[in-house]
């Protein structure tokens, strides 16, 4: 399926746009500006890769924990672990071929900007 854009602009966005690789789209006349990234590309299914999880681990479940675990960043009670294992992840994590590895990279993503990121690229998947 073809996407087609003309005429659009994307302006004072952290992401203007963000499209999954394989996206086809036609784009006409299209601006970009005041964008802290004007343009992406991304590949959701790596997202889960990447953190070791597996494949068919749903991008809904995978954003439900890491908006929770980004909006209780602040709460110096907060125990990530905790947080993973009353979630619907966990189901996937144990079935993660090393979750001890999937744990920690998730940990390390919710403490640092990578997780505004990852949060885009799956909810832009989404729609």
């Amino acid at each position: 399926m073809v996407n087609k854009f003309e005429g659009v602009s994307f302006e004072h966005n952290g992401i203007g746009m963000n499209v999954p690789n394989d996206a086809s789209f036609h784009m006409k006349d299209v601006h970009f500006k005041n964008n802290n990234v004007g343009f992406q590309m991304y590949d959701v299914s790596s997202q889960q890769g990447r953190l070791g999880l597996p494949l068919d681990t749903p991008n809904e479940v995978l954003l439900e924990v890491l908006a929770l675990l980004k909006e209780r960043s602040a709460d110096k009670d907060l125990n990530p672990v905790e947080t993973l294992k009353e979630s619907k992840l966990w189901t996937y994590i144990q079935r993660a071929s090393d979750g001890a590895a999937v744990i920690q990279k998730i940990i390390e993503i919710y403490q640092t900007p990578a997780i505004t990121l990852m949060i885009a690229s799956l909810t832009a998947a989404m729609r």
